[in-house]
Formats: structure tokens, sequence, C-alpha cells
């Protein structure tokens, strides 16, 4: 009996450790986010300006209009966007009548 006791003791003091250890890194870790970072002076390049159309909203679609213009001609990009944005937005509302 005593060393059933004593396994759960062990075991016990052994969850306790490893709790203590991850809240310390989790401390850590917080600390670490919280502070605010070396940052580099922003310089404008190329790849800046890449990489900030990119984040932008809408950078496919404008992307892929411009090169439908190039590639098809104006008019043929416009029949085919306008086409898919009406399906798009036919789609859009049926969604919603349907989910109200």
């Amino acid at each position: 009996m005593s060393q059933q006791l004593h396994a759960l003791d062990l075991a016990r003091i052994t969850v306790l450790e490893r709790m203590e250890a991850s809240r310390t890194a989790l401390v850590v870790a917080s600390r670490n986010a919280a502070s605010p970072a070396a940052r580099t002076p922003l310089r404008s390049s190329a790849g800046n300006v890449v990489a900030a159309l990119t984040d932008a909203p809408h950078v496919t679609m404008l992307l892929a209009l411009v090169v439908g213009v190039v590639v098809f001609g104006p008019r043929r990009t416009l029949t085919i966007a306008g086409r898919s944005g009406l399906a798009a937005w036919i789609g859009s509302n049926v969604r919603r009548s349907i989910a109200q």
C-alpha cells in the first residue's frame, strides 16, 4: 500500500513539474510576443512593393483582369469578367436567401 502511495506521489510531483515547466515556457513566449521587436528601417524596393500588393485585397482579381486585357483584349476580358461576376453575385444572393 505504501508503494502505491509513493508511486502516486511521484506521479503527482512529475505532473506538477511538467506543468511548471510549460507555464514558464508560456510566460517567456508571452513576454517575447508582447515586447516590440527591433525593426529595421523601412526601405522602398521592388520586393517590398510586391509584398505590399499581395497583401492588398482583390489583387489577384486585378492582376487577372490586367493579364486578360493583354492576352484576350479588353472586350473579351470584360465579357468574361462580367459573366463571372454576375454568376458570383447571383450565387451569393441565393446563399444569403437560403441562410435566412
